[in-house]
């Protein structure tokens, strides 16, 4: 479910993500990806003709781990999070649940700031 404050969303179960600075910071912290490479790999992998569909929702499991840990460690939130749980969660939300959460998470992602300063786009 999409919220009005930009960069936030709720999963289904309660779970809330923020597509923050953080998001990206755990995110690069646990792949080891930047975030432009992390950004690019996901919308090639999406933008092929016929996409590999566990390597997208292994994608998608990343930034959303990446997110949940994001919004409980700004808001003090200590409840340990389960990659496995969030991935059934994202599974079960269906295809337009799951398109809601892509765009939420793609409109947040243009990475036009990096640490309060503007980076240049090519």
């Amino acid at each position: 479910m999409r919220n009005e404050q930009q960069g936030y969303y709720t999963l289904p179960n309660g779970q809330k993500l923020h597509m923050s600075i953080n998001a990206w910071f755990e995110l690069e912290k646990d792949t080891g990806l930047k975030p432009q490479e992390f950004l690019g790999d996901f919308l090639e992998e999406g933008s092929k003709k016929e996409p590999n569909e566990f390597v997208l929702l292994d994608l998608l499991t990343d930034l959303v781990y990446a997110a949940a840990k994001a919004y409980n460690l700004e808001e003090g939130v200590n409840e340990e999070l389960n990659r496995y749980k969030l991935r059934n969660i994202v599974v079960n939300m269906g295809g337009e649940g799951i398109k809601d959460l892509n765009d939420n998470i793609i409109s947040n992602s243009t990475l036009k700031y990096g640490l309060g300063k503007l980076i240049p786009q090519k």
